[in-house]
């Protein structure tokens, strides 16, 4: 059971919901629900036995049951050759604009299939890719693991301007009316011209460097500031349209080690939720950067909020829902299943994957887990929502497109 550093502990609200089960089978579908005959079927179809009552609830393990059929596939795509590379691990997620999906991989090709059936409508080579592209209007803009920045031509492909950075990319751009932000592995923040990709700032972090255990932060955009953080364990807050540090804050809680922020920071209404690796999830005041709660969840990946609940997924710790008061509403424990990235959440769904384990879908209210799904390599790219519809790369670089059942 966690609780805030800061302020009274409440009274003992958290639960273990589950567990994170890993699928035997790739590429099938999984699901459960509250168990009877159905749950004797589901053993026959998973090819594992009941397991006993005392099952630790923490671990991603086969589980018995099945129940709510979630997801349904539509096609699939391949972006590597197996033959050249059989086992790779993929970061790279899709964007959707106009019926069309882009998405990048680690081999280094970046392509536009069509969203009705997955056919190539055109392919550029741009380099190893680890994150999600952003369209706007005509332009794809796209961060590579070389360093490069690329504005494409949404309709062929055609590369427009590309801006070179001395460090890799690995989260995705944030693109407002002029300017296209970005952060790299070197602890620099920048904005460029939208359209010329032209330098306009740059802002480099000061603080102590640390080796980061895992990429780096990426960017929040919210009016005129923007937020990230660093190696260093620093969350600062920038003047979007010159760089200019408003504050900064130290999110290390004390610790010399493993320090570095390697989570996008999520801002909403008067609060920024950031997390470092060692020193947990913290509550930060937007316009002064004060620390208004501390959650020690070690190794958290993946934040994001909805409705006044800030989701937290966490290596081995599990995914967490916490309230504003930085209290657990629940847990879903998920030890053995691998990283888990940046939760997605649809309507009453909260979507993730797991490394090792492959995609989940939960109830965001409850944290009980209603289908999984394991392609055989696990899932470690974030999956994308365009509507009912759900775009998801496996490790071993086949893109699922999937349709959402409510």
């Amino acid at each position: 059971m966690f609780f805030p550093s800061h302020g009274p502990n409440p009274a003992p609200s958290s639960r273990v919901t589950g567990g994170a089960p890993h699928a035997p089978v790739p590429g099938r579908l999984y699901s459960w629900a509250r168990a009877g005959a159905l749950a004797a079927l589901a053993a026959v179809l998973t090819g594992c036995t009941a397991l006993p009552d005392n099952v630790d609830a923490t671990r991603a393990v086969d589980r018995p049951e099945l129940g709510k059929a979630v997801l349904g596939m539509n096609w699939r795509f391949h972006a590597t050759d197996p033959k050249r590379e059989p086992n790779p691990e993929e970061l790279a997620a899709a964007a959707i604009g106009e019926r069309r999906v882009y998405i990048g991989s680690n081999e280094g090709t970046f392509y536009a299939l069509s969203a009705d059936d997955g056919q190539v409508l055109w392919e550029r080579e741009t380099g190893a890719v680890s994150t999600r592209p952003v369209v706007v209007r005509n332009r794809v803009y796209v961060a590579t693991k070389r360093g490069e920045l690329l504005s494409l031509d949404a309709l062929g492909g055609d590369v427009v301007w590309r801006h070179r950075r001395d460090a890799p990319l690995l989260e995705p751009p944030v693109v407002s009316d002029e300017l296209v932000y970005a952060a790299d592995e070197g602890d620099n923040v920048f904005a460029l011209d939208k359209d010329s990709g032209e330098l306009r700032w740059r802002h480099s972090d000061e603080g102590e460097a640390q080796l980061p255990l895992h990429g780096h932060a990426g960017i929040e955009l919210r009016g005129d500031e923007l937020y990230t953080g660093f190696a260093s364990g620093t969350l600062v807050s920038l003047d979007a349209e010159t760089g200019e540090v408003q504050w900064m804050t130290s999110l290390t809680a004390g610790a010399e080690r493993f320090v570095d922020i390697h989570t996008t920071p999520v801002a909403r209404g008067e609060r920024v939720y950031a997390a470092s690796v060692t020193g947990g999830v913290f509550a930060v005041a937007r316009d002064t950067g004060e620390i208004l709660w501390r959650l020690p969840i070690a190794g958290a990946g993946g934040l994001e909020e909805r409705d006044g609940v800030l989701y937290v997924s966490a290596a081995d710790e599990g995914v967490f829902a916490v309230d504003r008061a930085g209290h657990v509403i629940w847990r879903q424990g998920m030890a053995g299943g691998g990283i888990g990235g940046r939760p997605v959440i649809k309507d009453d769904y909260l979507i993730f994957t797991l490394s090792d384990a492959g995609l989940y879908i939960a109830d965001r209210h409850t944290g009980k887990v209603l289908q999984y799904f394991q392609p055989g390599f696990g899932i470690s790219a974030e999956p994308t929502v365009d509507g009912d519809e759900l775009y998801v790369m496996s490790n071993n670089a086949i893109v699922y497109a999937m349709r959402l059942r409510q």
